[in-house]
């Protein structure tokens, strides 16, 4: 396989682009799109409490720089994660999300689709309130208001005849469970006709519309982009998932429209339908930057990986357990040290969910006796084939250029994320049957192997050119116990850290020289603020992630774009960049 070019920064985009438009006609309906968008005020199209110093709610923040046309119809797209009596919308945003819609609206077409994910099966949405009080206020507008819940009995459904014959547990699959395997919507979205969108870290609940003195509760960051490339790629990875709502679910409708102040069940959904082109070579105008749009559909691609007849003569696939939102076959893991080694990884390499679980099992094997130069090397060989595989899969986009992007790291790589691994004391009674298979300790969690591989891959190939490479990570707080801290710490991220560029560079001495002299973490502390939601990453301070997207595994549904900002039509952008990312990492 061939390793990816030396020089992928910088022509990255038109490498990236003629991949995943070969690769699949259908890509740019779904999870890849490339093109130029504007930003209307570079110091204000980051939307974070951090870096304003006001507690002013971030989407407030946003919907009131989108300027709405004078135009006949409009159509809006909402989409974030979390449905329950403390998660629902927040009665905050639904009041500003009328007053922002109101003056342009009324005696207009308006349509406005609210997807949102959820972990377990939603009985009635009637029950919900927050979306009732937001269906009504549009309703009141004159506008259409659908609803959908995506969560595992989507991408489930259409399997439970398949899977009878292999003892699997139906209730899991069919979304009966509280993590029912095919995962929940995480993307987190506002997209407006074909004028701008907003997509990051921030959900529509009540932890982020604090009141006006109240003290911010949670770091998080969002993204707004305009112009018509950005948005259309939004509108449809959206359509995509509403497809697959309607598709594999025609018998028991997860599809609402709002009607006589009540959620019914409708088969009769307006989808966007204009897909996303390439607009690379518009002019350059002033603050213009060129976008990757990446998402990513996460398990829901795991059903036709998993029954590929070549998967399923490695072995019986026998009684199946799950692990948070997916199943895993527990005998897979049972041919990482059989002769099948080199089959599984080229398989595997074919979706995110399997790879994940490989390089785990084989970096655990290698971590628990560091002395075992076959396993490092095993571990090290395994990693290189599924980084550099030709054919990625297209429905990983947002996995694959994270990776490739941080790679090819030639001055610095700057990181904000709530934590790097999944721990296992977060999944309860399921962390003891999936333990064994991967190798693991309890104490430990599911790391983000493939992107600390990555970001030892940059170290060591800048040491071997005899360059400098910075490396700042920044991370939630491990103390307390909200569900926004990082479990496992700093000082476990950085062991790991350590281990893989022990095992790819072969000398105990450089690798822990490259991460004492080279690599700073930090706990996110100051101000009282020490929860870290942000999806941010930046590399050479030209290639920056905002999106929905976490690096520590999560086999979701996901959304972010990645921002190139390096010419003089964008300095301004690039400047708000490096303000975001000091007015975090500097007061720390």
């Amino acid at each position: 396989m061939s390793k990816i070019s030396s020089s992928l920064l910088l022509d990255l985009y038109d490498k990236l682009a003629q991949f995943y438009i070969v690769s699949t006609e259908s890509l740019t309906n779904k999870t890849f799109n490339i093109g130029t968008a504007h930003v209307n005020d570079p110091e204000s199209f980051i939307l974070s409490n951090c870096i304003t110093g006001k507690n002013i709610n971030p989407l407030i923040n946003g919907l009131s720089q989108i300027q709405i046309k004078d135009e006949d119809s409009y159509f809006i797209d909402l989409m974030h994660l979390g449905v329950s009596p403390q998660q629902s919308i927040s009665e905050m945003f639904c009041h500003s999300f009328r007053e922002w819609l109101a003056p342009h609206v009324r005696g207009k077409k308006l349509v406005v689709r609210y997807l949102f994910g959820c972990q377990s099966k939603v009985t009635d949405i009637n029950n919900d309130r927050g979306a009732k009080l937001l269906a009504r206020l549009v309703t009141e507008l004159g506008g259409q208001f659908y609803v959908a819940v995506f969560n595992g009995s989507v991408a489930s459904h259409k399997l439970t005849d398949k899977l009878k014959f292999i003892n699997l547990d139906l209730q899991i699959l069919s979304g009966e469970a509280d993590h029912p395997i095919g995962g929940w919507n995480h993307a987190k979205m506002i997209a407006v006709n074909d004028i701008a969108a907003i997509t990051g870290g921030h959900n529509f609940w009540d932890d982020y519309f604090a009141k006006e003195n109240d003290p911010v509760k949670v770091a998080d960051t969002s993204l707004l982009l305009h112009g018509g490339g950005p948005t259309q790629a939004a509108h449809s990875f959206a359509d995509h998932l509403w497809k697959c709502i309607e598709t594999e679910l025609p018998a028991q409708s997860s599809l609402h429209i709002f009607q006589n102040n009540a959620f019914v069940t409708t088969t009769d959904v307006p989808f966007y339908n204009t897909p996303p082109k390439p607009n690379k070579n518009e002019p350059k105008a002033h603050n213009q930057v060129q976008y990757l749009s990446v998402g990513k559909l996460g398990a829901i691609d795991l059903y036709e990986t998993l029954f590929w007849k070549d998967f399923i003569s490695l072995g019986n696939l026998g009684a199946s357990v799950y692990w948070e939102d997916v199943a895993v076959p527990q005998h897979i893991v049972a041919h990482l040290l059989s002769e099948e080694l080199e089959k599984t990884i080229e398989l595997a390499s074919r979706n995110a969910v399997f790879s994940t679980l490989l390089l785990n099992r084989l970096y655990n094997d290698y971590a628990n006796d560091l002395s075992n130069v076959d396993a490092a090397e095993r571990f090290i060989k395994s990693c290189q084939k599924i980084m550099n595989r030709e054919n990625p899969n297209p429905h990983d986009s947002s996995i694959y250029v994270r990776n490739a992007i941080t790679r090819q790291a030639r001055a610095s790589i700057k990181v904000s994320q709530q934590k790097l691994a999944l721990p296992f004391s977060e999944l309860g009674q399921h962390a003891e049957v999936i333990l064994p298979y991967l190798n693991a300790k309890s104490e430990d969690g599911l790391w983000a192997v493939d992107y600390l591989f990555s970001v030892g891959d940059a170290l060591l190939n800048n040491y071997n050119q005899d360059s400098i490479i910075s490396v700042q990570i920044l991370l939630s707080t491990s103390k307390g116990d909200s569900g926004y801290k990082d479990s496992l710490g700093i000082a476990k991220t950085k062991r790991v850290l350590r281990n893989i560029l022990r095992a790819l560079c072969k000398d105990s001495k450089i690798a822990d020289t490259l991460v004492n002299q080279n690599v700073e973490f930090k706990e996110l502390d100051f101000d009282n603020l020490t929860l870290n939601h942000s999806k941010f990453w930046l590399i050479d301070d030209t290639y920056c992630y905002l999106g929905s997207d976490n690096i520590y595994p999560g086999f979701l549904q996901e959304y972010g774009y990645v921002l190139k900002v390096n010419g003089d039509n964008n300095r301004e952008v690039k400047a708000a960049i490096t303000k975001y990312w000091n007015s975090y990492w500097l007061c720390l």
